[in-house]
């Protein structure tokens, strides 16, 4: 189990989510100031729905997406305690996968923050 820890410590976004510290303040301020009632949004590489919860408060319906499935775990259950009823979570992933499979209605917005890459904004 620590080789699995260690492992997971050394991946690339571990030093990126270092400096998304800074970074994060200046997206939620960002998406405070956008109108998302009644729109669809999808919020790439999702992780626990800490930016997918900012939109939902804004009344957006949010498609949270992520590959890591514990983290999707905790996102369903803070959903669940919080009694979030305009956000959802899906396993996904958003480099290989159009959005639209993502989501039964159109998308009206896409929101991320550390997941982009070349293949992501192709499929938007």
């Amino acid at each position: 189990m620590p080789d699995v820890v260690r492992v997971n410590r050394d991946l690339p976004w571990r030093e990126a989510a270092k400096d998304a510290d800074a970074v994060r303040p200046m997206l939620l301020d960002q998406i405070r100031h956008e109108d998302f009632r009644g729109r669809r949004v999808v919020d790439l590489g999702t992780g626990e729905g800490r930016l997918a919860f900012v939109v939902a408060d804004l009344g957006g319906h949010v498609i949270g997406v992520d590959l890591d499935r514990v983290k999707l775990m905790h996102a369903r259950a803070y959903a669940g305690i919080r009694d979030f009823r305009n956000v959802e979570f899906v396993l996904g992933d958003v480099e290989k996968t159009p959005y639209h499979e993502f989501a039964r209605d159109p998308i009206d917005a896409v929101v991320s923050n550390l997941c982009m890459s070349p293949e992501i904004v192709w499929h938007s």
